[in-house]
C-alpha cells in the first residue's frame, strides 16, 4: 500500500524533483495470519530525456 497519493508523486516527478514514496507491506501466511510487516521508502527519479 502506498503511503501517499500516487498523483502527488507523479506531480513531483513532472516538476523534475525526486519524490519519496513510502510503501507499507504486510505478509500473511496461507491462513491469513500476519507473519511480517515491512515499511520501505522508494525515492523516484525522473527519466532522462535522451
Amino acid at each position: 500500500m502506498l503511503g501517499r497519493p500516487a498523483a502527488d508523486a507523479i506531480a513531483e516527478l513532472t516538476a523534475g524533483t525526486r519524490p519519496d514514496v513510502p510503501v507499507h507491506v504486510t505478509i500473511n501466511d496461507a491462513e491469513g495470519l500476519e507473519t511480517g510487516r515491512l515499511d520501505i521508502v522508494w525515492t523516484l527519479k525522473p527519466h532522462s530525456k535522451g
